[in-house]
């Protein structure tokens, strides 16, 4: 199988690389000449993928986007060292799938993997971690906005305190204000509390966006992970897992999770 070929003018020849030797084997007969340059090569070319707090992602390998993404997160490994990806809602999974980005060709691009053990459904948190590829570049920058988000976090949510929600769902970014620091819902059987409760408006796919403080000079604090919400004609209102509880919850033993 050749991986890459073309006209290199620098060199003034044709560059073939094949995967294999078996494949080189096979062809070289043909390529004897000094235009060409042939060669058996480990690599295999990927594509550069940005992925921003707030985008759309889906675990399907084709199709549009179904759910968000909140902020990039490194784990810590105990051989020192990190784990990149990031954090989204659990309930968009069941058991381990891998992630991808529609990129427009009709076959998405894969992001990586969201392992079973990286899921937390229950309690204070709906949190998940995507382990990215490394050939994904994590930005901090939400999406559709010049807003960059820092690695620090805040560790209380005042009543009428002002947030900010990005998700795949709604194509704005929405503002409102924090209605229930406390907050308890009951879905699908499974019960959540100390979640945050806030006034903005919400829709289907924003779920694993990303909620933030109020812009200061252009940055702001991840405050939590989007999970849900109401909006009627009388009333509307989100609620979203605390950034804190979120990063606790995925902590196994030595292994931590944390923004950069």
């Amino acid at each position: 199988m050749i991986i890459d070929a073309g006209v290199d003018d620098y060199k003034n020849l044709v560059e073939v690389h094949f995967g294999s030797q078996t494949a080189y084997d096979v062809a070289i007969n043909d390529l004897q000449s000094d235009i060409y340059s042939v060669s058996v090569v480990d690599y295999v070319p990927q594509e550069d993928v940005g992925l921003s707090p707030g985008e759309g992602v889906t675990t399907s390998s084709t199709g549009g986007a179904t759910f968000s993404v909140a902020c990039r997160v490194r784990r810590s490994e105990p051989g020192g060292g990190y784990t990149y990806g990031f954090l989204t809602c659990a309930h968009a999974f069941s058991g381990n799938s891998n992630v991808y980005k529609n990129t427009g060709s009709g076959t998405n691009t894969l992001l990586g993997i969201c392992y079973s053990f990286n899921q937390h459904y229950s309690g204070n948190a709906d949190v998940a971690f995507i382990q990215t590829n490394s050939s994904v570049t994590a930005y901090n920058t939400v999406y559709t906005t010049t807003t960059t988000l820092t690695s620090s976090y805040p560790t209380s949510y005042g009543i009428g305190t002002v947030v900010y929600k990005k998700g795949y769902g709604m194509s704005m970014v929405e503002s409102g204000t924090v209605q229930c620091n406390n907050y308890s819902v009951t879905i699908n059987n499974v019960q959540f509390t100390d979640l945050v409760k806030a006034g903005y408006y919400r829709a289907g796919g924003d779920s694993g966006g990303i909620v933030y403080t109020a812009p200061s000079s252009g940055y702001a604090s991840p405050a939590g992970i989007h999970k849900g919400g109401v909006t009627t004609t009388s009333e509307h209102y989100g609620f979203f897992t605390k950034m804190y509880n979120a990063l606790a919850a995925l902590q196994s033993g030595p292994l931590t999770y944390s923004p950069y």
